[in-house]
């Protein structure tokens, strides 16, 4: 199965600091997922960077097929009767 949103090889540093290292996920459609782990262990590095709050310095990220790496999540605000990656994906 492939995934509507897909992340992989996401490398993230600030500093001397190693936030991310090949960090992946995958998520199918209609699909509802958890993201946990330990304090300091990336979760929120990799959601920065799959939202595009932050460019990850390597790995790349799709929206259905779409490469949307780096790109900034303030166009794809969500409208009344649309879903976020409907919204995102009309953006493409």
């Amino acid at each position: 199965m492939t995934g509507v949103l897909t992340a992989s090889g996401i490398r993230m540093s600030f500093g001397g600091l190693t936030a991310l290292k090949n960090g992946a996920i995958e998520v199918a459609t209609g699909t509802i997922i958890g993201l946990i782990g330990r304090n300091g262990s990336g979760k929120s590095t990799l959601f920065n960077c799959i939202t595009g709050y932050v460019r990850p310095q390597a790995g790349s990220i799709t929206l259905s097929g779409r490469e949307i790496t780096g790109r900034c999540a303030a166009p794809y605000r969500r409208t009344r009767h649309r879903s976020y990656l409907s919204n995102a994906a009309a953006r493409l």
